[in-house]
């Protein structure tokens, strides 16, 4: 029986003539064999264009029957583009590889959802990405050239190949009063960080989307940093109207920082930081505490420490303090933990200050959750929250020793970062409390700083209405001595005021510090009113619920207050904290990970763009869509995201992602 291995290209051809020569069983050629090799037959089976492997022995496919081939489902050019732009959204919106389409589970199942559909390649991904890119930027650009003022979050970063990067976010009112950010740029930042090369960067981005600054920047908003803060007062010197503000979550975790370095205090955090350590890296101490607690309704786990991360201690006392009962009784079983481990156990006296602890810094972790808020009004709530905080943290007479340390403690470091016993009339901080209706009176403030911010309210307001009141004239000769004019129009409010805000059940942070205040509604009728006129009326108003929402109040007082509405609408749109930029490199670290290393800066920029803004840009276009048809467009009915243009299904070359 003979043992020698046949190749896959005898089941094509037969010998023939003793051996000598061999027969094709496709076209009954035959071909010289010297027993040596099967080279020539494989030449020769490329001419019909088929498998050398295949069988020609097995019976022939049977030709598809008409119902079956009509049935078949095809895939149109119009689907084949929706499931393309779906891939890009998927890659940008959860921040994954263009290369992901290399994937064979991902082609498995588009191919078996949609068998007509062939998956593009990632360089088309890449391109379309790229496309996108390019088409939502000019929105983005038309939308900044209405935006009459734009507040901008800025900061710096080096990713793991130790590439630095610059972001910049915009934020602004839009004409129905609803807050507006979105990333702006995320280029890549090779120069040294000096001050000059920061305010360089700053120019060359928002000249990019057609932003001036001498008239649009409101404010720049960063952290603390050394160059940072020369970059401030460097951009301050060439465009004196744009204000710098220091991020104040950055500035009030600085504060606590400086409380947790107390003895006192640096001994209890350290005696929890053992004691949770245990836990993390013990899994039969792990394992019992979450037996422990098998019979409540949710099994915790603790947290631990992080230097860089805002509230972590209190994070970490907090979770300490719920679990007291299980963590002791883990550490107090003898099946489970050492004799010498037993000593992580708190005292009585520890554990009764965890517990003061956390109530005091709860209602700084609340107030840094509020800032770093994007969607809700954060600049007028700074000094109304530090000056709550700090009466919070004046001395009772039932403190014990530690709690009126730490106390003290506390707030001497809100003064010394927040300054909030003098306040500088022209701060951001101040003029955007000034202007919202919640915090107009200034309560808060000492008697001469009230009346200086106001003045300084009422002066900007002036300007506004002369420069409004010239526009509007066109060059008609007239007198502008007066800077109180009246307008030349006059502007009527909306007759029916807006119902007052149902406060929630459970008080917000700003409820506890501040106190409530009872919502009156203005005058429903009001005429246009000079700057001083309109400055005396926002004035004697009653002061709306601190949980109201100033943005309602001031779409429903626009035109009664006009020029004090401009104000508003520059001012109340700037973040307090620049976390909408450190969330951004957030994404950017996700981004570009060990697995992504390569990536190029021209496609992470766009990527994050695309991560940041698609969802805001799309539906500015849905709503121009919507305006333009709205002859045609039934009552009721949702216009449909408006389709981007052509994708681009080249695959010419581009960097890797």
């Amino acid at each position: 029986m003979s043992t020698e291995k046949q190749s896959s290209v005898w089941n094509s051809f037969d010998k023939i003539d003793d051996g000598t020569r061999v027969r094709c069983k496709l076209c009954s050629s035959t071909l010289k064999y010297n027993g040596g090799t099967t080279s020539a037959m494989r030449a020769h089976l490329k001419l019909h264009d088929t498998d050398s492997k295949r069988d020609v022995t097995a019976p022939a496919p049977q030709q598809a029957s008409f119902s079956t081939f009509f049935n078949k489902k095809v895939c149109s050019s119009k689907r084949k583009r929706e499931i393309t732009e779906l891939l890009v959204d998927w890659c940008t919106s959860s921040l994954r590889p263009a290369s992901i389409v290399r994937d064979r589970g991902l082609i498995d199942l588009l191919n078996f959802l949609e068998p007509g559909y062939t998956v593009p390649s990632h360089t088309t991904i890449v391109h379309n990405i790229r496309h996108r890119y390019d088409e939502l930027r000019t929105v983005l650009k038309a939308s900044l050239e209405n935006v009459d003022g734009l507040s901008v979050t800025t900061d710096l970063w080096s990713s793991s190949r130790n590439i630095g990067y610059g972001t910049y976010t915009g934020h602004y009112l839009d004409d129905g009063w609803t807050i507006r950010s979105v990333v702006i740029e995320t280029p890549e930042f090779s120069e040294r960080h000096t001050a000059a090369n920061i305010v360089q960067a700053l120019k060359s981005v928002l000249q990019d989307v057609g932003v001036d600054i001498s008239k649009k920047l409101v404010s720049l908003v960063s952290d603390e940093a050394a160059n940072m803060v020369a970059a401030g007062r460097l951009l301050q010197g060439e465009f004196p109207a744009v204000l710098t503000v220091f991020c104040a979550c950055h500035r009030l975790q600085t504060a606590l920082r400086h409380v947790m370095d107390l003895p006192d205090v640096k001994k209890i955090l350290a005696a929890c930081r053992r004691l949770v350590g245990h836990f993390k890296h013990s899994n039969v101490a792990s394992h019992a505490l979450h037996e422990r607690q098998s019979q409540q309704k949710h099994v915790l786990q603790l947290v631990s420490e992080v230097a860089t991360r805002w509230n972590s201690s209190y994070d970490m006392l907090q979770r300490l303090s719920v679990l007291r009962a299980p963590v002791t009784a883990v550490l107090n079983d003898t099946a489970v933990t050492k004799a010498s481990d037993r000593s992580l156990c708190l005292s009585s006296a520890q554990w009764t200050s965890v517990e003061e602890v956390c109530d005091l810094l709860r209602s700084f972790r609340d107030v840094t959750v509020m800032w770093s808020s994007e969607q809700t009004v954060t600049m007028s709530t700074v000094l109304p929250a530090v000056i709550g905080l700090a009466e919070e943290c004046e001395a009772d007479d039932g403190d014990s020793l530690f709690a009126a340390a730490v106390k003290t403690k506390l707030r001497s470091e809100l003064e010394r970062k927040f300054h909030f016993s003098s306040v500088e009339p022209d701060s951001a901080e101040a003029l955007a409390a000034a202007l919202d209706p919640r915090y107009r009176s200034l309560t808060f403030m000492s008697e001469d700083d009230r009346q200086a911010v106001h003045k300084q309210v009422e002066h900007l307001a002036r300007e506004h209405s002369v420069s409004r009141v010239l526009s509007s004239r066109s060059g008609v000769g007239h007198d502008d001595d007066d800077a109180d004019v009246e307008p030349a129009a006059k502007r009527a409010c909306i007759a029916d005021e807006p119902p007052p805000s149902v406060p929630s059940k459970k008080p917000s942070v700003l409820a506890r510090l501040t106190g409530k205040h009872n919502f009156q509604a203005a005058p429903k009728r009001r005429e246009g009113f000079s700057v001083a006129e309109q400055m005396r009326l926002f004035l004697e108003g009653d002061m709306c619920d601190v949980d109201s929402n100033p943005l309602e109040w001031w779409k429903a007082h626009e035109a009664t207050f006009p020029d004090l509405a401009a104000l508003a609408k520059r001012f109340l749109a700037a973040p307090a904290s620049s976390t909408a930029s450190e969330r951004n490199f957030s994404a950017t670290g996700i981004l570009t990970d060990k697995r992504r290393a390569n990536l190029g800066s021209r496609n992470i920029n766009a990527i994050l763009f695309l991560n940041k803004n698609s969802q805001i840009l799309r539906s500015m276009m849905a709503t121009q869509t919507t305006d333009s048809q709205a002859a045609v467009t039934c009552p009721g009915t949702i216009p449909p995201l408006p389709q981007l243009t052509q994708l681009v299904s080249d695959d010419s070359d581009c960097e890797v992602v």
